[in-house]
């Protein structure tokens, strides 16, 4: 714990000049202390008290900053015990197909995701059309993104199944943080030669609405991405939905 707090009291240092709120400094500090790999999954924190004490900030901004990162997923909650690096949601490792940012124009350079489900599905959307026929059936991978402190995006992403059959029996924590595209890639080596993506204003069934904390019919934007190999084989396909917020999104076209 001293080490954890060590390293959050010197990246809050280092963040002393920032304009930003200071519950903002210190849930970015304990974020990126955590994703460093200092403490891991599972590992209980100091108590807010002992984080109040050790850190040049009010009991009530360490609160805030914590009950944050316990919204973003990236902390859980025992009554009894205390508080835990969730060994749920983790870090995105890639964030190369789109970004948000906030009002100001700061990127969010992490986004906390927790696959919520995995199962083979034979239905028929835009998926099917991309993917092609498969007798098989295709994977979904319904994932949420926690972006910031309260807002979400749901994620459904489609494979064939005769392509990728072993993840259907994937342990959703194993995929947690995983970009589909580097999955594929370094995993089954299928490279990813182009991605195309698509937006349009569509409204929300009830598993979008429940995932994303909006309401059902609310009018989301629905983000398509298609990651294409050198012969031009859709490979994957992953559908984001995000609802009304006070964030942009930036698109990034290119796989190097």
């Amino acid at each position: 714990m001293d080490t954890l707090l060590a390293e959050v009291a010197k990246r809050c240092s280092q963040t002393a000049t920032s304009d930003a709120p200071k519950y903002r400094r210190l849930m970015a500090a304990i974020h990126d202390t955590i994703k460093s790999g200092i403490v891991s999954p599972g590992d209980r924190i100091p108590t807010e008290k002992d984080m109040a004490s050790a850190l040049p900030f009010a009991l009530g901004t360490v609160q805030k900053a914590l009950n944050g990162l316990v919204a973003q997923g990236l902390l859980r909650r025992n009554r009894r015990s205390g508080t835990f690096v969730s060994d749920a949601a983790r870090p995105l490792d890639d964030m190369s197909q789109f970004v948000f940012e906030r009002a100001d124009g700061t990127v969010i350079d992490s986004v906390l995701t927790e696959i919520t489900g995995i199962e083979i599905t034979h239905d028929t959307g835009a998926w099917s059309t991309a993917l092609g026929d498969s007798a098989a059936g295709y994977i979904r991978i319904m994932r949420t993104d926690h972006i910031d402190t309260d807002f979400r995006c749901y994620v459904e992403i489609h494979l064939r199944a005769d392509r990728y059959p072993d993840l259907v029996t994937e342990k959703p924590d194993n995929l947690s943080g995983r970009n589909i595209r580097t999955l594929i890639e370094t995993r089954y080596g299928d490279s990813v030669s182009n991605i195309e993506i698509t937006v349009a204003a569509a409204p929300a069934n009830l598993r979008i609405a429940n995932s994303a904390k909006c309401q059902e019919n609310e009018v989301v934007l629905h983000i398509n991405v298609t990651g294409y190999d050198s012969g031009a084989r859709a490979l994957f396909t992953q559908a984001a939905y995000a609802p009304p917020g006070r964030y942009q999104v930036k698109f990034r076209t290119d796989t190097g």
